[in-house]
């Protein structure tokens, strides 16, 4: 797909890719993260450009992702423009999406010996569990990618079905008669990652059940993210059964963890009605929002990182231009070259 790298290689050097910008100018004082270094990955993994420049980052990713792993799987976080790793070792948020970008690496690199490198990074970081929703949901999208060339793969098999019972387990301690759905008690971030891990749970370990209810809360999550024609997706601070809950701040990557959904839903039914929410997506971006404004730069591929009462917040992290990229990779991936204009 013919997307638009020059910001995410601006923000990019030969160590990762830098977390904040002011503007369009990376901060390079602010340093690196596996968390962002992990979503270029799988971007780059899934989209498989052609271009040399992107090729060669994408081992500048993988190399960043070895040093940041320990000997016992578990993941430091961040890492000084200076070369000095800081934190402690984790099993949080970036332990799983490292695992997702190991898992995809594996999925689609073209060079088998890189990834079977990362399959065999993969099964050392699922070797642990987190106590959290969220990392064990990133985590279980990595499982997912294994799971589609190696079906029998032991650890992702393990690491995907404890994600998919400890959503069910959750659901039965919220358990309540009213329209709230959401296995929860509130949306939080990153929301359609969830019944997306079901849906797939559903397809790699055969279990209807799961798919079946993957597939009904990501149908609620949309009426409840949606004022259409456009996404009005959860503000930064949340939103509970009895909220009221205004408009802002929206984050782009609420915008791509609901076109990932999708399509993957799209990709287990063929059923068109999920391709209507990509496009969604897109226009999302392009001003089709709550703030009707663009938030993205046509010319630089760059995502603003947030749309507030104000306007957007102008500048363009790496978090919020991977976003953007995401989900335009699903969009071109889907209707590029198509007269379908929903």
């Amino acid at each position: 797909m013919s997307l638009n790298y020059s910001h995410l290689l601006a923000l990019s050097d030969d160590v990762g890719i830098f977390e904040h910008a002011k503007y369009n100018k990376a901060r390079i004082e602010h340093g690196y993260c596996v968390d962002d270094v992990s979503r270029a990955l799988i971007l780059i993994e899934r989209n498989q450009p052609e271009s040399k420049t992107i090729q060669n980052q994408r081992l500048t990713y993988l190399q960043f992702l070895r040093e940041a792993q320990t000997d016992t799987g578990e993941f430091i976080n961040r890492k000084d423009v200076a070369g000095v790793w800081n934190g402690p070792a984790e099993i949080a948020d970036h332990w799983g999406r490292a695992l997702w970008a190991f898992g995809t690496t594996f999925r689609f690199d073209q060079d088998r010996d890189l990834a079977y490198e990362a399959l065999q990074r993969f099964e050392l970081g699922a070797r642990n569990r987190s106590d959290f929703m969220r990392s064990m949901l990133f985590a279980s999208l990595g499982a997912a990618a294994v799971l589609e060339v190696d079906a029998t793969n032991k650890l992702a098999v393990s690491l995907l079905d404890e994600t998919a019972q400890k959503i069910e387990s959750i659901t039965q301690e919220n358990e309540q008669v009213s329209e709230w759905l959401w296995p929860e008690k509130r949306l939080t971030y990153a929301n359609a990652a969830l019944p997306e891990v079901l849906i797939l749970a559903g397809v790699r370990l055969n279990n209807r059940d799961y798919l079946v209810r993957g597939i009904v809360l990501l149908k609620w999550l949309l009426s409840m993210e949606s004022k259409p024609p456009h996404f009005s997706v959860t503000p930064v601070g949340g939103r509970g059964e009895n909220d009221v809950v205004g408009d802002f701040d929206q984050q782009p990557i609420e915008i791509a963890a609901l076109v990932d959904a999708c399509s993957t839903a799209y990709a287990v039914t063929n059923d068109s009605q999920w391709l209507a929410y990509i496009a969604r997506g897109a226009r999302w971006f392009a001003g089709s929002n709550d703030a009707r404004i663009p938030m993205h730069d046509p010319m630089t591929g760059a995502g603003f990182d947030g749309m507030t009462k104000d306007g957007r917040n102008h500048n363009c992290g790496a978090e919020s231009t991977i976003a953007y990229l995401s989900v335009m990779d699903q969009y071109e991936r889907y209707f590029v070259g198509s007269n379908d204009t929903r």
